[in-house]
């Protein structure tokens, strides 16, 4: 069975009615959505990565992300959290149909080849606290983690030996002042192994999100023998995030609960009060997506791509 692309607007795709589609987002279920009709089973497959709709303020484009969840469709989940939250939620088809389905749900992978601890001097004579600042992204919580960091860095256990930079803003955060004289430094763009070396090389990662998703740095900073410091949300919970590592602290999404984290993160640093490679999740792609690509293989077995195009 041929797998195909329908990305390139300028390469029209001829289909047939015994076709079947994967949407990745919601513009691309709202593309799908016209074409449901014409084909012999309209279902489809929808890769939900995170609770689309809440990328925007209520607007034509969440009115649109939120219709596309009422469409006819299986869901492939990227995190049981996440899926756990379309359920508690009763967002979309989930408010009636059953369409929990264990197979159709897996966990991210953290890569070990990239994401890996590396030995750590006691006597390093400057840590270092990255601060996952994307001003753009809403659901990173840029100014409510600034706020907090402000607040943190009075305590003396950042009274110096620290340095902070912002990463993942594109340039996008110019430097700016923190407590105690310190600055938060915005670092250069990094490609993706460079990335996984800048986390070992600091201490603290910052990584505010809104959303019941974890947020993959929040689990490759851990993964490289750091603490990251989150927020809990909805079935994002305490618990949960404790489960998945001892070294991502997180509590409520609020200035104090954030402040309060990053000092004891820093007292962790400083008193070397933490295990390294704490992770419980896989470490290989291989691993987590080969029992959903199966359970999606035997659904697609229904008919071969064959008859008139549409």
């Amino acid at each position: 069975m041929p797998i195909v692309s329908a990305a390139d607007p300028d390469q029209p795709l001829a289909i047939s009615a015994q076709d079947r589609f994967m949407a990745t987002h919601w513009t691309t279920a709202q593309q799908l959505k016209r074409l449901l009709p014409l084909l012999a089973d309209p279902k489809f497959f929808y890769m939900l990565q995170e609770f689309e709709p809440s990328f925007y303020a209520w607007s034509s484009n969440y009115a649109l992300a939120m219709e596309t969840l009422s469409l006819d469709f299986w869901p492939i989940f990227n995190e049981r959290l996440l899926c756990d939250y379309f359920h508690q939620k009763k967002i979309g088809r989930f408010a009636t149909d059953d369409l929990m389905d264990p197979e159709l749900v897996f966990e991210p992978a953290i890569e070990k080849r990239m994401f890996y601890p590396a030995p750590r001097a006691p006597s390093r004579r400057t840590k270092r606290l990255l601060f996952y600042a994307r001003p753009s992204n809403t659901r990173n919580l840029f100014g409510l983690g600034l706020t907090a960091l402000r607040e943190a860095t009075k305590d003396p256990i950042f009274s110096d030996g620290w340095e902070f930079l912002a990463i993942g803003g594109r340039g996008g955060v110019p430097e700016l002042t923190l407590s105690q004289g310190h600055r938060l430094r915005p670092a250069p763009w990094f490609d993706y192994a460079s990335y996984g070396q800048v986390l070992r090389d600091a201490d603290i990662l910052l990584c505010p999100m809104l959303s019941p998703h974890t947020s993959y740095p929040v689990l490759e900073m851990v993964a490289c023998g750091g603490i990251s410091v989150t927020n809990t949300f909805e079935t994002k919970t305490l618990e949960a995030l404790s489960q998945i590592s001892e070294n991502i602290f997180s509590g409520p999404a609020t200035i104090e609960s954030m402040a309060a984290n990053i000092v004891r993160a820093g007292h962790a640093v400083v008193n070397v009060e933490r295990e390294v490679n704490t992770l419980n999740m896989a470490r290989d792609w291989d691993e987590t997506l080969e029992p959903v690509a199966s359970r999606i293989a035997s659904l697609f077995k229904a008919k071969p791509s064959s008859g008139e195009a549409v």
